[in-house]
Formats: structure tokens, sequence, C-alpha cells
């Protein structure tokens, strides 16, 4: 469903076509880094540049390229200026995030994860796994509508 009935355009700074490659809203590859309120086109993903700046130097959480120890999420909204048109944040890499697409005999997850490289990030990139499987790189969004919630 398009909100309003209008369809995304770009924002200032960003790119200005309708569909965007990440959902970042943007066509540019994000930058890999541990959440970001400076950076509206960042997400928690593996991404190595061979360079010393502070970002892109593989894992979001530890920018490097040994993996992290703990958990390697970052909570809800830490990329709070990488939302999408849409206003939802973190679309792009921290955990799959399980659709209602059937492929094969699994489910279909959609954004790529923490341990992703950017291609998985794309958003042509399909991947799917079974329903009975558990893994730390695969969950769901919960959501709410307001506008439902205020008229109910």
């Amino acid at each position: 469903m398009v909100q309003g009935g209008v369809l995304p355009t770009g924002r200032t700074g960003r790119d200005s076509d309708n569909y965007w490659l990440y959902a970042t809203s943007g066509n540019t590859q994000p930058n890999s880094r541990n959440g970001s309120a400076t950076d509206a086109n960042s997400a928690n993903y593996f991404y190595n540049d061979n360079s010393t700046n502070g970002y892109n130097g593989g894992y979001a959480v530890n920018d490097s390229t040994t993996l992290p120890t703990g958990t390697a999420l970052t909570d809800g909204g830490a990329f709070s200026l990488a939302d999408s048109y849409y206003g939802t944040y973190d679309q792009n890499g921290n955990v799959w995030e399980w659709n209602e697409t059937v492929i094969s005999t699994g489910r279909g997850v959609r954004g790529g994860a923490w341990n992703d490289t950017e291609d998985k990030l794309r958003a042509s990139y399909r991947n799917y796994f079974s329903p009975s499987s558990q893994y730390s790189y695969v969950g769901f969004r919960i959501m709410m509508i307001p506008s439902q919630l205020q008229s109910g």
C-alpha cells in the first residue's frame, strides 16, 4: 500500500528516483557503522573498504574483520537517519526479516543481516530459511499503525 496514494520520492541529499536499491532511501551502498545519528546511509552489516576511517572496517558493531563477541545486533532505531520513505528503520542489516513469501520448502526473508555483505542488502535480493530453524541473524519486525489504534 502506498502511503497517502503518493509514490516515494527522493529527499534532500538522497537519490531522487521512486524505488531504491537499499532501505536507507538510496541507491548508494550503505556505510557499515555501529549506529549513526549523523549518516543517513548506514546499516549494521559487514563491509570492509580497507581504509582506517572509523567505519566500513568490517562488522559494523566493532569496526573490525574479527567476528564480534556477544551480540552483533544493534537496538531498533540505532540508525536514526537511515529511515525508509515510510518511516521504518533498520531494514537493512541487523537481522533478516521474515515475510509471508513461500520459497521452495522455506519462508522468505529480506534485508540482509549483520554478518552479510552489501549485495544481500539490496531490495532485489531474496533469501529463505526453514521456519523451524533458529539463527541469531533471522528475526521479525513488530509494528503498529497509529491511526488504527486511535480509531479503535
